[in-house]
Formats: C-alpha cells, sequence, structure tokens
C-alpha cells in the first residue's frame, strides 16, 4: 500500500534542495526540516546522494581565500541541514563524517585570524561548532576519529570571546578605591 510513495523520494529531495537556496530565511528553515524528517524514511543510497548533493552545494559557496562565503546564510542553512539530517538519522550519516567534518572546520577559521572576527563569521562558526557538537551526540562511535580535530580548534576559539575587546586594559586597580569600613567603636564609616 505504501510502495509507490517511495519512488517520489527523490523527486520529494530534489524540489525541496532548490528550496535551500530561496532569499526567504522561513523557506530555507522548513526545506531543512523537511529534508531532515525525508532523511529518516530514505534508503542509504539516497541519503548518500542527499548528502553528496548538499555538500557540494556547500563547497561551491565556500570561498577560494581565507575570507567570508559570499553567501554565508545560504552556507549556514546548508551546514544546519546537515545538523539536522545528523540528528534525526544517527549513525547513518557516519560513513559521510570524513567528508563532512573538514569542511565545517574549514569554515570555523583561525582563532588568530582577525578577519575572520565579524558577526557573520561568528554566527557561521557557531552553527559549525551546534552541528559538530551534534555529530559528537548522534554519532558517538562515527565521530571518535575526528575527536582531536573537533577539540583542538573547540579549545582554540574557547580562548577567543567575540564580546570582548582584546588589547585595551580598562580594569581599575583595587588601589584607587576607596572602601568605607564600619568601626564598631565608633559606630560610624
Amino acid at each position: 500500500m505504501f510502495l509507490p510513495i517511495f519512488g517520489w523520494f527523490s523527486q520529494i529531495m530534489l524540489t525541496v534542495l532548490n528550496q535551500l537556496d530561496c532569499n526567504k530565511p522561513v523557506v530555507r528553515k522548513h526545506a531543512t526540516a523537511c529534508l531532515g524528517y525525508l532523511a529518516v524514511s530514505i534508503s542509504d543510497d539516497l541519503l548518500h546522494s542527499l548528502i553528496s548533493k548538499l555538500l557540494q552545494h556547500i563547497e561551491s559557496e565556500a570561498p577560494k581565500s581565507a575570507s567570508e562565503p559570499q553567501r554565508p546564510d545560504v552556507v549556514r542553512t546548508l551546514i544546519q541541514c546537515i545538523g539536522t539530517i545528523g540528528r534525526m538519522v544517527g549513525y547513518r550519516l557516519g560513513k559521510h563524517l570524513s567528508a563532512i567534518i573538514p569542511l565545517f572546520l574549514q569554515f570555523c577559521g583561525n582563532a588568530d585570524d582577525e578577519a575572520l572576527h565579524t558577526e557573520a563569521s561568528d554566527e557561521l562558526r557557531e552553527t559549525c561548532f551546534r552541528t559538530l557538537e551534534s555529530f559528537v551526540l548522534h554519532c558517538p562511535r562515527e565521530v571518535t576519529q575526528h575527536l582531536p580535530a573537533i577539540l583542538s580548534i573547540s579549545l582554540s576559539f574557547l580562548k577567543y570571546d567575540p564580546n570582548y575587546v582584546y588589547g585595551e586594559e580598562r580594569w581599575v586597580s583595587s588601589d584607587c578605591i576607596s572602601v568605607p569600613i564600619y568601626s564598631q567603636t565608633t559606630g560610624s564609616y
């Protein structure tokens, strides 16, 4: 009774994949959710095709140099989509992690590179870290070989806080602060 729908999965997948390029964030968000739910039902071959298409799309958006991608919002959506699929299918995504994780680490960049400390880069990096966390939680056995690289880049960015302006020391010395001391003998400050 349900067999005819399996023939439609590839057409549904291709149609929804096209929506990931839409200018409207809400459409991209719904397409991401749809692909996540679809991934649960599709065969391993179709899942492989889906992940391959997403990775090709991400690579086509990747910058050729160390700068930001041309369309960081689309790249964030594609990374979120792979993260959503990973949460939905778990270990089935494991055989693709050797292609996914190095690409996501590349988008994280280098914590010491001042050119990558922009709001768009920070948001893209945060999306990558959330997706990597999802892989660790949902594909623990498959992600084990990638943990050293993930931990290394995570630790380097733990030292970087985008909300703190480095180099400006504005701390007030404790010598400059006078705190009134209450005297019990006189009963005054």
